[in-house]
């Protein structure tokens, strides 16, 4: 007669269990908070004078009929981005962002010069994209 003995003993088992239970729940709050994104850098000059860079990317994912021969799932990064800040003066400020599409060509996306001498008004000109007109 061959005796069934458990893998684990019953103590064990509630260790796994609570050691389970403990890491799920910091997975779920670890997750759930908002975590502030550093992927820029930036580079002080002096007083109300400084430079700030940072990348960022385009991609996507295409989905086809895989029952059709030649069809099949792709991904791809789509452009790149550089997304650049400066500050000359306390109230002088400029913004520009190209983009690299994929076929090599360079696309600027914003270039703003703002004066921002009054908090009532301010003076930006320049070019500046819509949150639509950027993803096409």
């Amino acid at each position: 007669m061959i005796a069934l003995v458990p893998r684990f003993m019953m103590s064990q088992k509630k260790k796994l269990l609570r050691c389970g239970g403990i890491l799920s729940a910091c997975v779920v709050i670890g997750a759930a908070m908002p975590q502030p994104a550093r992927a820029g850098t930036t580079v002080n000059f002096g007083k109300d004078q400084f430079f700030t860079l940072g990348p960022g990317g385009r991609a996507q994912y295409l989905s086809h009929d895989t029952t059709m021969p030649g069809n099949g799932d792709a991904a791809s990064a789509s452009d790149l981005r550089i997304y650049m800040g400066a500050q000359f003066h306390k109230y002088v400020k400029s913004t520009l962002n190209p983009e690299r599409l994929r076929d090599g060509n360079w696309n600027v996306l914003d270039g703003i010069l703002q004066v921002e001498r009054w908090k009532a008004f301010n003076i930006w000109g320049g070019r500046m994209l819509t949150p639509r007109a950027r993803c096409e």
